[in-house]
């Protein structure tokens, strides 16, 4: 176990689960190992708020191709979930970062680690199968038109997606 906490205080500590979120972070591969934890998580936050604002912009150019048909009959539902992920991108952005509280860096070892980058990756692959289906709902709206169950598939995948970020201190300190 101290042979792991050195790895981890020297930033040695590449893990499966760290590999795998920094092909889905851009930006995140320089702050390996513990002492980079804050910047990390920073950088990771940051990823998952602007993915939601480019999800939410997507959703906004369907409003905008609804309202240039006159077809106004949804767009209380999706003012409603754009304004949901407005709400949910400022919780990302403006929540305190650094996973401060949630443990000891004197005490952290290679499976924490790993636990808590499995935990972001869960989350960053989770707001990506949210991102497939803005893509999807955005195509099928402008081929066939906004379903109502289109719309609340996005409603309960959003929901979902903020569920498990608000468990993420909870994961984090095991």
């Amino acid at each position: 176990m101290d042979k792991e906490r050195k790895e981890v205080s020297r930033g040695e500590v590449p893990t499966a689960a760290w590999e795998r979120l920094v092909r889905l972070v851009p930006g995140l591969a320089g702050y390996q190992g513990r002492e980079k934890i804050r910047e990390a998580d920073k950088i990771f936050r940051s990823a998952l708020a602007e993915k939601l604002s480019q999800l939410q912009g997507r959703v906004e150019e369907v409003k905008e191709d609804l309202v240039g048909r006159k077809d106004l009959h949804f767009l209380p539902q999706l003012d409603l979930l754009t304004r949901r992920m407005a709400q949910s991108r400022d919780t990302i952005t403006f929540s305190s970062y650094g996973y401060s509280g949630a443990f000891d860096l004197a005490h952290t070892g290679k499976p924490e680690l790993e636990r808590i980058y499995r935990y972001d990756l869960s989350l960053a692959e989770q707001l990506d199968g949210l991102g497939r289906m803005v893509e999807e709902f955005s195509s099928q709206a402008s081929r066939e038109g906004v379903r109502p169950e289109a719309i609340q598939g996005l409603e309960k995948a959003l929901k979902d997606f903020m569920d498990h970020l608000a468990k993420r201190a909870e994961a984090q300190r095991g």
